[in-house]
């Protein structure tokens, strides 16, 4: 069931809300009807629970029911994102929005296609609003936050968590993904190389900045479907409480 924005945080003592036309047309579309429940939130991190009471002049009027419990965030996940064609780029979006990233990066390497330079930062408009339209099917409770593009030299001098998607790695180094969750604390940051992977030079410096490496199996997997897949492991292992002891 996908959940429905209302663009302000609910008021103390409020029983109602106006959907945004918008949102009241894509409650019909889908559907939705006097007495349906639906699932509401804002841009604060808050969820709630709600039933259709009426449809006035295109908006829907919601009756609140109670707060609904969000899900811990035991990891913050930055990704950064290499230039890459347009569909490309919004699955990235799109999927690792859906997958748990928090924070988007477009970054500039050296195999980077500069050609799409300009067309992804072009468009932050309808990015927005493919990240948005991932947030509410997948009933998130917050909006992933959009970042300035920056190139990975600049980068890699900030000292974040670096976890590198790359087989290339020292052999010491290149772990496997509940290797890499146990061993980082509560912000990982995903570099995700373009469809050439990362240069010599940039395999370098990540080794020099104490970069970690991390091997997502023994496919060579498309550029989109390693981060997205990296996004979504990585959530699900720091999301799940490792067992008491060893299973029987």
């Amino acid at each position: 069931m996908p959940q429905f924005l209302i663009n302000t945080g609910l008021p103390e003592n409020s029983a109602e809300v106006f959907l945004s036309k918008e949102e009241s047309r894509h409650l019909k579309v889908l559907r939705y009807k006097k007495k349906d429940k639906v699932k509401l939130f804002d841009l604060k991190g808050n969820r709630y629970e709600g039933e259709i009471k009426d449809f006035s002049q295109g908006a829907a009027i919601v009756k609140v029911l109670g707060k609904l419990e969000n899900p811990p965030k035991k990891v913050e996940i930055k990704i950064y994102l290499p230039f890459v064609e347009k569909g490309a780029f919004e699955f990235m979006l799109r999927h690792c929005t859906e997958a748990g990233a928090d924070i988007f990066v477009p970054l500039e390497m050296e195999y980077s296609q500069k050609n799409f330079i300009p067309d992804v930062l072009e468009r932050k408009e309808r990015l927005g609003k493919i990240i948005l339209s991932s947030v509410k099917q997948c009933e998130r409770p917050d909006i992933p936050f959009s970042a300035p593009a920056d190139c990975f030299e600049k980068v890699l001098s900030l000292g974040e968590n670096f976890v590198l998607l790359s087989r290339d790695g020292t052999e010491e180094r290149s772990l496997k993904p509940a290797e890499v969750a146990a061993e980082t604390g509560e912000k990982i940051s995903l570099l995700v190389g373009p469809e050439a992977g990362f240069s010599r030079k940039e395999l370098a410096l990540a080794r020099e900045k104490k970069a970690v490496f991390m091997d997502l199996g023994p496919y060579i997997l498309r550029t989109q479907t390693a981060a997205v897949a990296a996004c979504a492991v990585i959530r699900a292992l720091k999301w799940s409480d490792p067992p008491a002891g060893p299973l029987e």
